[in-house]
């Protein structure tokens, strides 16, 4: 069942299990097989999967199973919620200031080690501070029904220094006092 509101939620009513610590997780697509992606989710017992991709599309076959039809239907398969928290993404403009960098470094995104200093200042600016990240933290514990669940923010970039999801989980490890896991 989908509800779409504020955030795309899929797969609700599953159990979720109680634990004692908030629990911080990221995975980039890049770099990674289907059966290790979501393994990488199973295995470290994944409640909720946040989407925090501008795009919810992946081009090429290597990585159809991260489109967001394919990836919200295993999601629902693995009884993992989904949460889509568009807000979050970098509009066209910030990624425009990242894509200006991969240029003059001469480097593909794919392959891009961190983010420039240009973005990560813009990206504060124009989302961190215009969207309070207890909003996100809240919507992650209603929706799982869980005080402390473990969640996973996605993205693309196989490194997370790379990536727009390592200054969210930054902002919400130390709204919740807790330690970031890189899968």
């Amino acid at each position: 069942m989908v509800w779409r509101s504020r955030w795309y939620r899929v797969g609700v009513g599953r159990a979720v299990k109680k634990i004692s610590k908030p629990q911080v997780f990221t995975i980039g697509v890049y770099g990674k097989t289907e059966d290790e992606f979501f393994k990488l989710l199973v295995d470290n017992q994944i409640d909720v999967f946040v989407d925090i991709r501008q795009r919810r599309g992946v081009r090429g076959a290597l990585y159809m199973f991260a489109n967001k039809l394919r990836l919200v239907a295993k999601l629902e398969e693995l009884r993992i919620l989904y949460l889509y928290a568009k807000q979050y993404a970098p509009d066209k403009e910030l990624r425009e200031i990242q894509k200006r960098q991969d240029k003059d470094d001469k480097v593909l995104k794919r392959e891009r080690a961190q983010m420039s200093n240009d973005f990560v200042n813009e990206y504060i600016k124009n989302v961190i501070e215009q969207n309070p990240i207890v909003d996100l933290i809240e919507e992650i514990k209603e929706l799982s029904g869980n005080q402390f669940p473990r969640f996973c923010l996605c993205c693309v970039e196989a490194e997370p220094e790379a990536c727009h999801r390592s200054i969210v989980a930054g902002e919400i490890a130390r709204e919740m006092n807790t330690d970031v896991c890189n899968l």
